[in-house]
């Protein structure tokens, strides 16, 4: 059992991720590539070249990139013939080919080799021989490309139609801006591995300040008519989207992890230093945040707070086409709110102030009515730090998580994590009710169970347990931390 904390890589040679199996043998697991490509734009012998419209190491020699795309061309024919997915892989003894197909005609792969420890040449050739053939769970991977996706998409729109209609050129440009700047600041490995689970975590709110939010929306909308969309936060955690549920993960992550992760924590600080935060010399709570015209840098340009966002026609998350909005994030006393308004140049000087002159009390005084409920869900009376039972649950049909893998500092227990990915894909299998119990290394349980749209994963890790006292163990939790689920789950 050991835990890991991952640095961020980005897709080059010298970009390294440490998978660690269920016991001390581990493979290293080395970003070799990345590429986007499309066969129908070269289609006919010479033209292969064409079809690339993305390759990381850019300096790898255009013959070497035409060959490993016709490779990635077959291994994407050749799991078609046998699923109708859009994610598929390939793994052989040395290399990991992960594939994803986020529009039609259009792929995005990785490629990774693998390294296998230098101890590994302790044990027998028959031991070794097994050992390089065990699996890499690719789901990981899968998760990685799909959240890429989602990312580009939210900031640039569409590959099929927003990307083409710049041009081939701007087109591929803004590809290799995004991506090399995104792989720059994020993780495709363990670290990471949370967003596998792609959900929200939602601030509880009691009835008084559920309807001071509705009245908050209510006033926003009214004054303020080309505010189409909005997602609402209190220090990271979700307080009101009216967004598809799958965009509003995305765009979360982007203004927690991406935009400012720290702006919350800094607002807050400033909150709890005087009874009166609005008073507080110095210190100005609510201002603009730069958008997306300063991150993953493409080929936008904006002197302004606002920039450009893309969602889902109809909100519907399989749609190819998508609508284009002005985006507006503003935050002040620890809430940050992003503001999808209709795409026009009207909305520059006096347009924002007029926003914010309505926004920094309003909000405020929204946010500081927040934080006594945000202290009580940071530090509940139960605690999880001395139990034996790490936990995530979540209801698929808001995608609401509740967690306790990943510590504050964001460590996350790899060893635990990739145990429960199989768990995870075995329950997601099942349409209605499914429960799994299976013991992996010395003294650790794993444990997923599903009841229609909710699902439970935990792992239980307390010494010399059998089944019955581990399912005890994960009752008490379960009473504890949802008491109102339990009949849902029971």
């Amino acid at each position: 059992m050991s835990s890991s904390k991952e640095k961020l890589s980005s897709p080059s040679p010298h970009g390294h991720h440490h998978s660690h199996g269920y016991n001390s043998r581990s493979v290293e697991v080395d970003l070799a590539s990345f590429c986007i490509f499309n066969s129908t734009l070269g289609p006919k012998e010479g033209e292969e070249s064409k079809k690339i419209l993305l390759y990381f190491p850019s300096d790898v020699i255009m013959d070497a990139q035409i060959r490993h795309v016709g490779l990635l061309e077959a291994v994407t024919k050749f799991v078609s013939s046998f699923s109708d997915k859009n994610c598929g892989s390939m793994q052989t003894s040395q290399q990991l080919h992960v594939t994803y197909q986020p529009e039609e005609d259009f792929w995005m792969a990785m490629t990774f080799n693998l390294i296998h420890a230098a101890e590994q040449a302790e044990y027998r050739a028959e031991e070794n021989d097994r050992l390089k053939n065990e699996q890499v769970p690719e789901e990981i991977y899968h998760a990685a490309l799909r959240r890429s996706y989602a990312m580009y998409s939210l900031l640039n729109g569409t590959f099929s139609i927003d990307g083409m209609e710049l041009g081939i050129n701007r087109f591929k440009a803004q590809l290799h801006g995004f991506f090399s700047d995104y792989f720059q600041r994020t993780s495709t490995g363990y670290a990471n591995l949370m967003q596998h689970f792609a959900a929200l975590t939602y601030l509880p709110m009691d009835r008084k300040n559920f309807f001071g939010v509705q009245s908050f929306m209510n006033m926003l909308t009214l004054r303020f008519r080309e505010v189409k969309h909005v997602l609402l936060q209190y220090a990271g955690l979700i307080i009101w989207s009216d967004i598809d549920l799958s965009e509003a993960v995305t765009a979360s992550h982007y203004i927690t992890k991406f935009l400012h992760p720290d702006v919350s924590e800094n607002e807050m600080q400033a909150i709890h230093s005087s009874s009166h935060p609005h008073q507080t010399a110095g210190v100005r709570l609510g201002r603009y945040y730069d958008g997306p015209a300063d991150h993953f840098a493409a080929t936008k340009n904006s002197s302004s707070a606002s920039s450009r966002a893309y969602l889902r026609t109809g909100g519907d998350p399989n749609s190819v086409h998508m609508t284009r909005y002005r985006l507006l994030i503003y935050g002040t006393a620890g809430a940050l709110i992003t503001l999808f308004l209709e795409d026009s140049e009207a909305h520059e000087t006096d347009y924002l102030t007029r926003l914010e002159t309505f926004l920094e009390p309003s909000l405020g005084s929204l946010a500081l009515s927040l934080a006594d409920q945000y202290t009580r869900f940071r530090n509940p009376q139960w605690s999880q730090d001395s139990s034996h039972v790490k936990y995530l649950y979540i209801n698929e049909a808001t995608l609401a998580q509740k967690q306790t893998l990943v510590d504050k500092t964001q460590v996350v227990q790899v060893d635990f994590l990739k145990a429960l990915i199989g768990i995870y894909e075995d329950v997601k299998s099942h349409n209605d009710f499914v429960e799994i119990y299976e013991k992996v290394f010395r003294d650790c349980w794993i444990y997923g169970k599903r009841t229609f749209d909710r699902s439970l994963y935990a792992i239980v890790t307390q010494r010399n347990i059998d089944l019955v006292l581990a399912e005890e163990e994960l009752r008490k939790v379960y009473l504890k931390e949802f008491p109102d689920s339990h009949e849902a789950m029971t």
